[in-house]
């Protein structure tokens, strides 16, 4: 009886290395994602910044004061409808990887909700997949919005066109 004792605690033993192991593997995995969409934030309200700029400057030279006037009181439209985008997206997996990190990390989750959340964070599981789909998704949505904001730009507040 003692024996099976002893050999039911090393495999329980087992078991919590493991669990702790795939607990730092799933935090691992999760902090590196929110560093890399962090990434991805910063690059694309660099672009954008750029984008406006140019935009800005030939709206400037093109039309004077008018055309620089006529240009701000359109970005703002444009700026809140891709800020909500990056929010919605970006801001929206940031979040939710923080908050499965706190829960992971804090053991609020069963036995079966860390397997299926071990799951779903693998090769095999679902969301990173989603989260790359969303992020595709919100820059294609950027582009043409940024197309959209460069004609109206043109047509409205330029001379030429």
């Amino acid at each position: 009886m003692r024996s099976i004792l002893v050999i039911i605690s090393l495999s329980l033993a087992a078991q919590a290395a493991i669990s702790n192991s795939d607990v730092s593997e799933m935090v691992n995995k999760l902090q590196s994602s929110i560093d890399k969409l962090e990434e991805i934030e910063g690059k694309i309200n660099g672009n954008i910044k750029k984008f406006t700029a140019e935009l800005l400057a030939h709206t400037e030279e093109d039309n004077g004061a008018d055309g620089k006037n006529c240009f701000l009181n359109l970005l703002q439209e444009y700026k809140q409808k891709v800020n909500i985008m990056i929010d919605e997206s970006i801001g929206g997996y940031i979040l939710s990887s923080r908050s499965l990190i706190n829960d992971i990390k804090s053991s609020r989750l069963d036995e079966s909700e860390m397997e299926h959340t071990k799951h779903m964070l693998s090769k095999e599981g679902s969301y990173f997949q989603q989260m790359k789909n969303s992020i595709r998704f919100m820059l294609d949505r950027i582009v043409a919005d940024e197309k959209e904001f460069h004609d109206t730009v043109h047509k409205q507040c330029c001379k030429h066109d």
